[in-house]
């Protein structure tokens, strides 16, 4: 992504500071680094903070064993690097004289604890916010090459989805499917996450958040499948409910029920509506079906350099539905011991309505 559209990210944070009377903007998620960068550092205890001031260039504090990954940036960011040995701590001691007499200092959610009590000790605690308010607002509306690289994550996740249920047999466990999934993707120049796919075989599909094991595919039971993969830095997720073999009248009234079910919430998106009238509307479908105590999560959830993040779709949202937003459409229907049905699939909105990222048979 060039260099012009992270200096572009940045400025809308600054004009956010200066709008509102706050400081500086640190920033410590990994996500949210990437997001403003373009470098996804390995997760380590190592202190990486970027700060983003009202004014003048932003600093990156970074441990040398980093340096590489950031030092491109060198020409518009001011690059703090710290060794092995040394307080880190320091550097943001530092750091903490640009921040102007009385104004606030913003935190997002990827701070450390040990820099929060450091920073208590540095500044009066009424100074320190935990708000990353303007960076939620860019991240949650993509645009341009966010959304290329979304349909191209999704492309992926439809071409393994339709090898696994072709690879996948009675007698297989659920691991050997996940197994085979995990290096199509890779195939395919993707990274599975989460790291094991969700196959969740007969009474297992009925666990929403069922954690793939050594149980064998039957003949005669559902199989479902929920996975998603991260290429170039941006998410996929799907999932979809089969039969091997001839379906039950049960489960063909269940699935026919959550297939209904996202049909309403995909037809009704668009900008200028609550986020919650979505949910609401799968929701009340089913509860009109006689099975509202078996939907038991919210319809969906945000996508794109995570696999959740904002914004989420329940009933009680009412924040409207933005053009660039994206996020899964996800309705399910869990029989506690016998069987669950869910259809996944995930959408940018346009000025037209939801643009479908995965498009495998349903």
């Amino acid at each position: 992504m060039d260099l012009l559209k992270f200096q572009e990210r940045i400025n809308k944070v600054r004009e956010f500071l200066k709008i509102n009377g706050f400081g500086l903007q640190f920033v410590c998620s990994l996500y949210n680094l990437s997001y403003f960068t373009g470098v996804h550092p390995l997760a380590l205890e190592r202190l990486t903070l970027l700060s983003i001031s009202q004014e003048g260039k932003p600093t990156i504090i970074l441990p040398r064993l980093s340096e590489q990954e950031f030092k491109h940036l060198g020409s518009d960011f001011n690059l703090r690097v710290w060794e092995d040995g040394q307080d880190p701590i320091k550097f943001v001691e530092e750091e903490l004289q640009r921040l102007p007499p009385g104004l606030p200092l913003l935190l997002d959610r990827g701070t450390p604890g040990y820099l929060v009590l450091a920073l208590s000790r540095l500044l009066p605690i009424e100074q320190i916010l935990f708000n990353e308010e303007a960076i939620k607002a860019l991240r949650q509306k993509k645009e341009g090459e966010e959304i290329e690289l979304l349909k191209a994550s999704g492309a992926i996740a439809d071409q393994v989805l339709r090898l696994a249920f072709d690879f996948a047999k009675p007698g297989m466990t659920e691991l050997e499917v996940a197994s085979y999934m995990i290096t199509e993707i890779m195939k395919r120049g993707a990274l599975a996450d989460p790291p094991v796919p969700t196959v969740a075989s007969g009474p297992n599909s009925a666990v929403p958040h069922h954690q793939t094991g050594s149980r064998r595919l039957q003949f005669g039971e559902p199989l479902l499948i929920d996975f998603g993969c991260v290429f170039n830095g941006y998410y996929s997720d799907i999932t979809r409910t089969i039969f091997l073999g001839e379906p039950s009248e049960e489960f063909q009234m269940v699935y026919r029920i959550v297939k209904e079910a996202q049909e309403k919430a995909l037809s009704k998106i668009r900008p200028g509506i609550p986020l919650g009238s979505i949910d609401r509307e799968a929701r009340e479908h089913i509860a009109n079906s006689g099975f509202g105590d078996y939907f038991i999560h919210r319809l969906g959830h945000g996508l794109g350099m995570e696999i959740h993040e904002e914004p989420y779709v329940f009933s009680e949202n009412s924040d409207l539905i933005e053009v660039g937003m994206c996020f899964s459409v996800e309705p399910g229907i869990y029989l506690p011991g016998n069987f669950g049905v869910r259809i996944e699939d995930c959408v940018v909105v346009q000025e037209e309505g939801p643009l479908l990222l995965t498009h495998s048979p349903k």
